[in-house]
């Protein structure tokens, strides 16, 4: 039987991603200047004056003209600065992962091992270590252990023997907050996964536009289940890009417990066409890189 990751703890944070509104400085005057630092901006004056060229893009699902300011800031719609990780050209799919909450100051991740009977063993901080180098390689993270009586946010890594892997936040939670492991049951694929909770994913068929890529069963899903594991995430959640089925984030479509699903051999998720996937726990996506480089920007 294979054993799925449950998560026991989720925390929904505020991620600063999207549309910024702008306040006034004096008499409402705002300068197109003063703005370029922020990713998005409502309120500017209706007429802008500069030069540049327009594009065709797909913003929101929908094709669009783009002004483009620079090489990293485009114009929407006479007063919306988008950057390029927020809209995509004609012909060019991009698959992104789903995140959320806060980030992690210069993508810098603070962490320490557990002691007592919760103490990873070498197993579980091998995994660790292992997963760390592979957010450090793939996307520039940067993970330095402390005390466990730092005072700053940092994760605890921590060992059960209870056949579970979870972490308690998606994204940065202030303070302690917890990856826990049975390495018994779970690799280094599985700590790439839960880090990347850590720092800010969501599981992928959670993402709020799950529908338009997947069916979930949800007739074969057992009441009492962990059903939030497949419910729409909230807060500030964002589905970058389309459905990205490659995600170390996603669950499998069939392979879950009797305890989840009354008939293990029906597919508890399929694409719209019905056909299947195996989730993969070897590395971060393309798309998860995509995703988190959206957020990290």
């Amino acid at each position: 039987m294979m054993k799925i990751k449950f998560t026991g703890f989720t925390l929904s944070a505020i991620l600063c991603a999207g549309l910024f509104l702008t306040s006034c400085e004096s008499e409402n005057e705002i300068t197109l200047e003063e703005n370029l630092n922020l990713e998005t901006t409502i309120g500017f004056p209706a007429h802008i004056e500069t030069t540049g060229e327009s594009i065709k893009a797909i913003y929101n699902d929908k094709p669009v003209t783009l002004f483009q300011i620079d090489e990293e800031r485009y114009l929407y719609d006479g007063d919306i600065i988008l950057n390029r990780s927020q809209f995509t050209l004609p012909g060019e799919p991009i698959e992104r992962g789903t995140y959320n909450g806060n980030a992690w100051a210069n993508r810098t991740v603070y962490y320490s091992y557990a002691r007592g009977r919760n103490k990873p063993n070498n197993a579980t901080k091998n995994y660790f270590q292992t997963a760390a180098a592979a957010w450090g390689n793939d996307l520039g993270f940067t993970f330095i252990e402390v005390a466990n009586d730092y005072n700053g946010d940092y994760i605890q890594v921590q060992s059960n023997k209870s056949g579970v892997a979870y972490s308690t936040s998606i994204g940065r939670d202030g303070g302690r907050q917890i990856i826990s492991l049975d390495s018994r049951y779970y690799n280094a694929g599985s700590m790439i996964h839960e880090i990347g909770h850590a720092v800010g994913l969501e599981h992928e068929q959670k993402r709020p536009d799950a529908e338009q890529f997947i069916i979930i069963n949800w007739d074969n899903i057992k009441p009492g289940s962990p059903t939030y594991q497949f419910e729409p995430c909230v807060g500030n959640c964002v589905g970058d890009g389309v459905f990205d089925f490659d995600s170390i984030m996603l669950y499998p479509s069939s392979g879950y417990s009797s305890e989840w699903v009354y008939d293990t051999s029906i597919p508890t998720m399929t694409k719209l066409d019905g056909s299947t996937w195996v989730s993969q726990r070897d590395n971060l996506s393309d798309g998860d890189i995509d995703a988190m480089n959206a957020m990290y920007n």
